[in-house]
């Protein structure tokens, strides 16, 4: 019951906060499509739910999490969100995505493991992602208050978000989000962005990292 009371209380604030920012919005973010691990999402008045597994009465929810912010890259229309993927575990998966007005669909580049969004503030053709995460010693029923920020990049081209810096230390190699990522690996990034102690995520094989002071590989 006390851990339950205390990730209600967690939710609530990063409501708060993302609220907070909230810019003007123009283009409709709540039922958009978003790449999402290797998958098109497309929301429905703000969420997707679907089985977790075939015959399964789990569901597999993605929802928009928090008000969204608008601005103007390339100076066309755009809208930025924290989106929520619970696909029926024990996790809430958090990303950030843009949608906009030029494009089908953009993808969705993942923050981490319930983590606690703050804010999304437009940078001419970047945004600027702030969130707060647990120390790396920390169990994940603490509640987040490690502040950490996220410069991406929107390339209007391709209609993608690009890493462009991460406040974390060693962190070069974070320059464009792994092609895929399946529950395995989502654990194993969470790892990287929170402690910058793995020096790569295999695209191939998507159920193994390295840690920088071990060598071979640790699944």
């Amino acid at each position: 019951m006390r851990k339950q009371l205390t990730a209600a209380i967690a939710t609530n604030l990063a409501l708060l906060a993302v609220g907070a920012l909230a810019g003007t919005v123009n283009v409709d973010y709540r039922n958009a499509t978003f790449r999402i691990d290797n998958e098109d999402v497309t929301l429905s008045n703000g969420e997707r739910a679907v089985p977790a597994a075939p015959g399964s009465a789990m569901r597999h929810v993605t929802r928009v999490f928090g008000k969204p912010v608008g601005g103007r890259p390339d100076s066309k229309p755009a809208t930025a969100v924290f989106l929520a993927d619970e696909p029926g575990g024990s996790g809430t998966f958090y990303y950030v995505a843009v949608a906009i007005s030029d494009c089908s669909k953009t993808n969705a580049v993942f923050l981490g493991d319930r983590i606690m969004p703050r804010s999304i503030v437009f940078n001419g053709r970047s945004i600027v992602v702030t969130y707060r995460d647990r120390k790396p010693d920390e169990p994940m029923t603490a509640i987040p208050k490690v502040t950490k920020s996220m410069t991406l990049g929107f390339d209007s081209k391709t209609c993608r978000l690009y890493f462009d810096s991460v406040d974390v230390a060693h962190s070069a190699h974070l320059r464009r989000p792994p092609l895929k990522l399946t529950w395995v690996t989502r654990r194993c990034y969470a790892l990287l962005l929170r402690a910058a102690k793995w020096t790569s995520i295999s695209t191939e094989n998507t159920t193994k990292c390295r840690p920088a002071n071990v060598s071979g590989n640790r699944s």
